[in-house]
Parts: C-alpha cells; structure tokens; sequence
C-alpha cells in the first residue's frame, strides 16, 4: 500500500526546495574542505615518508567512499519508511560530528575509520535531497530542473571547499576541520522545518515489479558507476605523477578547477529549461561514446592543453550521465525514492572507490589499465543503452 500525503503549496515548495539546496551544499563543501590537509594530518598523526603518506591520502579517500557505498541504500530505505526529516537529521548530526572528531584523531587507522564515518553519515544528506525533491515536484520537466540544481550546488560545494580552505588558513585559521563541521551543525535547524512524514510509504518490490524497470535501473546504476570511477580514475592518474606528463602542481590544480566548472556548467546550462527525460533519449548513447575517447585520451596524451581538452570532454560528459541516471532512476523508483536515489548514490560512490583504488595496480604511473577499464565499460554500456528507451514514455 502506498499512501499519498498532498504536495505543498508552491511558495512552501521553494522554501523546501531551499533548504534541500543548503544541506547538499554544505556536505559537499564539507567533503572538499577537508582534503587539502589530509597530508597535514598524517604528518602531524605519525612520520612516515611522503610517498607512504601520499598511499594514505588515497586510502582516506576510499574510505570515505566506502563509507557511503555501504549505507547510501540503507539510509534510503529508511527514508522511505520513516520520513526524510530524521534520516536528514541523523545525517546532518553525524556529519558534523565525524568531521570535528576527525581532527582529534592520533593514529592512522583511526583516521580511516572517522573518513568512512564521515562518508557513512555524509550519503545520508546528499540522496535524500534528491529524494525529497523527486517527492515535491512529480512533473518531469520541473523535477528535471530542480534535480539539476542539486547537483550543481553539489559540484560546487566541492570546487568551492579547497578554496575557503585555503583562504582560512591565509588569515591564520588552523581548525581546518572546525570550520566545516560548525557550518554543518548551524544549518541542522532548517531541517526541522520539513515535512514530518514521508510523502510516499512503500515497499522495494514495487519498483522492482518489471522486469525491464529492473533492466533499466541496473543499466542505469552500471552508468553512475562508470561516469563516477572514470573521473575519479583521471583524477588520481594526473594527479599521483604530474611531472611525467609535463605538469606542473599547479597546472595540475588548474586542470581540476576547469574540471569542475565544465561539470558546474554542464549541470546548469544544458537542462533548466528542457526536459531531462527527452534529453537522455536524445543524449545518452553520445555521452557514452565520449567517455570511452576521453578516458583513452587521457591514458595516451601528455602536456596541459592536450590534457585539458580530455579532461574537459570527460567533466561534461560524465557530469550529464550522473545528472541523467539520477532523474531518470527517481522516475523508475516512484513508489521508493530513497531507496532508489540512495542505489545511485551507492552506485557512484562504487565508481569512486574504484577508481581510486585500481590506478597504481592496473597500468603504473601513467594508470593506463584503470583507464581503459573504464573506457570499456562506457562502451559496453553505449551499445546497451543505444537499445532500449531510457524510461518508459520519458516525456512524463
């Protein structure tokens, strides 16, 4: 049984909407804040030598992605099942928390443990806005458009977060993960002004019930995936031997920075005012295709400009194909939209982790294996998609 609690009025809707925009934000701006002074943290919590520390930066960082992929789907059930408001509560607190409990940490398994805490906590925010988004606003054009506000306010809490970082440690600031973990318990207190309940109470085998829904969500979770871990992949493979493709560190920050403005603008400027459903139709299988030329590129190529172009293809198109699967799977996931939205998130957070964690064992310095492991997954994914409709009847 599904019960139906009446959609708001639209002023209240904005407001909600609102809300959701700042809590994704400030997650995210949590998570970038924090990684410039990983490095700093190992070097205070023990003296190993840079190349080991450098290991460990990476394994904080899979941490924290296995965090979100263990608990993204269980906090999405939740959800479903006892409202958004407590699980966002939950979420908010725990965040909080984790990050200001990071800085505490003297040793580095403990620092492993807070990051996949962190991550645990953090999957409970992000998804679950997008869930009561998809809860707000059922019609495909307007959710299309909220969604893709979403996560644009999520690329650039990312982009933004190293940068506050640094401006705060320019004028003397030095509890780097303080700053992020007040700015996520001050804006707990919005989220009591949600709705109580849960728009929609149902069960998972509902939106499992077709059998070519479930063709098209597990499509669609192997595209988050994909798009998630070739970027990831990239960036650990640019960034862990710069000088070997004529980079520079600077250059190198450079380079994500332009990474994370095409995703910016591919998130807003390519779908506020169309509908994402025609235009996954229209663009999936090309997106795909672009995948598989970037990642190749960027096993082959040297020098900033040539990298710039590649990785510049890569954003977009990666961007599109997880603004894509995350709309079009609230809409194959109608009756459970936490549980959904949380399977995507878990879904990319795979991606992530995998990418961070196959580049130095597939392919050596350049991480061409991990690369063109992904480039083949695209492609075998482009020829899959280009066979079946994205959802049924995509314009609703």
């Amino acid at each position: 049984m599904t019960s139906k609690l009446a959609v708001p009025m639209p002023s209240r809707r904005d407001r909600i909407f609102g809300i959701a925009l700042v809590l994704a934000y400030t997650v995210s701006v949590g998570q970038g804040f924090v990684l410039p002074f990983l490095p700093d943290l190992l070097e205070r919590i023990e003296t190993a030598e840079a190349a080991d520390r450098a290991d460990q930066v990476g394994l904080a960082m899979a941490a924290f992605f296995a965090g979100g992929l263990l608990t993204a789907p269980l906090w999405g059930w939740l959800s479903d099942r006892f409202g958004r408001r407590p699980v966002l509560l939950a979420g908010m607190i725990g965040f909080a928390l984790t990050l200001a409990l990071t800085a505490r940490v003297n040793s580095v398994p403990g620092l492993y443990l807070f990051r996949a805490l962190n991550g645990a906590f953090g999957v409970a925010v992000v998804p679950i806005t997008l869930a009561t988004v998809a809860d707000l606003f059922p019609e495909a054009a307007e959710r299309g458009c909220r969604f893709a506000w979403i996560n644009a306010v999520v690329v650039f809490g990312y982009l933004s977060g190293p940068v506050l970082g640094e401006l705060l440690s320019r004028v003397g600031w030095t509890w780097f993960f303080a700053a992020p973990a007040l700015l996520a318990a001050a804006v707990t207190a919005p989220v009591f002004l949600l709705p109580k309940a849960t728009p929609l109470r149902s069960t998972v085998q509902q939106a499992l019930a077709s059998p070519p829904g479930r063709t098209r969500l597990a499509l669609w979770l192997a595209v988050s995936a994909t798009a998630a871990g070739g970027l990831a992949a990239m960036e650990v493979v640019v960034a862990m031997a710069p000088e070997a493709r004529g980079l520079t560190r600077s250059s190198v920050s450079l380079l994500f920075g332009v990474c994370s403005l095409l995703m910016l603008g591919a998130q807003l400027l390519q779908f506020l005012k169309s509908d994402t459903g025609q235009q996954a139709a229209r663009l999936t299988t090309p997106m795909l295709a672009l995948q598989v030329i970037a990642l190749g590129a960027v096993s082959l190529i040297d020098g900033f400009w040539g990298l710039a172009a590649a990785i510049s293809i890569l954003a977009w198109s990666a961007a599109t194909l997880l603004l894509f699967s995350s709309y079009l799977i609230s809409r194959l996931t109608p009756a459970s939209h936490g549980w959904g939205l949380g399977l995507q998130y878990a879904a990319a957070a795979t991606g992530q982790f995998l990418g961070s964690t196959l580049v130095s064992g597939l392919g050596g310095a350049r991480g061409a294996g991990a690369l063109w492991l992904f480039a083949l997954a695209a492609g075998l994914l482009c020829l899959a998609m280009s066979r079946i409709a994205p959802v049924p009847n995509a314009r609703q």
